[in-house]
């Protein structure tokens, strides 16, 4: 019987357990290292973008919010009467005496249906004024008619510190446009680092009657004599130097009562 011998050949791994791996390679490909050269470019160009755009979003958000801010202010101030001097006239002779603030505000809340006139502001031709009106309650008249020019006009306050009727001086609470010339209203930052509007200030002045609305150099709230038309500018700034100017024109042309609450 013929016998086959096996040889089996294998190599040595100098004792290596086959069960443990081999360990990773070290560094980078070729094509690694060229795909973070890109990814890294693309990185550094982007970044100066995004950045400029999120400033550009923060600064659009920022004058959004001094625009509604400013308006917000700007409505407040234009639901005001014209003028308040007329109420201590009509409180003088209603209660046949010289009203304070305090006569003038309960002489208000008594006459719910009393009207803000139309003021006697400046000479028409500079020869004769131009006259008032009110709602009238005489006999002759029905409710509701315009007086007769000769039988009552009121003159405006000459300067924009006169103020009449349901404020206290003393506090400087306004009951007219006037009262909101040259006030500041300031907040203050909260903790943290946002933005916030920091500054509002009231500009309050007379349109010189012989020159168009949009010449704003004519302007001033120093007149020997009211005129018509008030300029009222709301300047609203932040803290970065951010602002923006509201502008509004009020016409001397008589409004409804004024409105008054108490509070509890």
């Amino acid at each position: 019987m013929k016998t086959v011998k096996k040889l089996v050949f294998y190599r040595s791994f100098g004792g290596i357990n086959h069960s443990q791996k081999a360990p990773l390679k070290k560094g980078f490909s070729l094509i690694e290292l060229v795909l973070a050269i890109v990814i890294v470019a693309i990185t550094l160009t982007a970044l100066p973008k995004i950045v400029t755009q999120t400033q550009k979003s923060n600064e659009l958000a920022i004058k959004q919010e001094l625009t509604y801010n400013a308006k917000t202010l700007m409505s407040r101030i234009i639901s005001m009467p014209w003028d308040s001097r007329a109420f201590k006239t009509m409180c003088d002779e209603y209660y046949k005496k010289s009203c304070n603030g305090a006569d003038v505000e309960n002489y208000l809340k008594k006459r719910n249906s009393i009207s803000v006139p139309v003021y006697n502001a400046i000479v028409l031709n500079r020869t004769t004024q131009r006259p008032g009106s009110l709602v009238a309650e005489g006999k002759i008249y029905s409710v509701g008619n315009r007086i007769h020019n000769h039988e009552k006009t009121y003159a405006p306050s000459i300067s924009f510190t006169e103020s009449y009727g349901f404020n206290d001086p003393t506090q400087g609470e306004p009951n007219d446009m006037d009262d909101f010339d040259n006030k500041n209203f300031e907040s203050s930052a909260k903790v943290g680092n946002e933005d916030f509007i920091s500054d509002k200030i009231i500009f309050t002045s007379y349109v010189d009657y012989t020159t168009s609305l949009t010449d704003k150099s004519t302007a001033t709230k120093n007149k020997i004599r009211p005129e018509n038309v008030k300029r009222i500018i709301v300047n609203v700034s932040d803290g970065e130097g951010y602002q923006t100017n509201m502008y509004f024109y009020a016409p001397n042309i008589g409004v409804s009562r004024p409105a008054y609450m108490d509070y509890n």
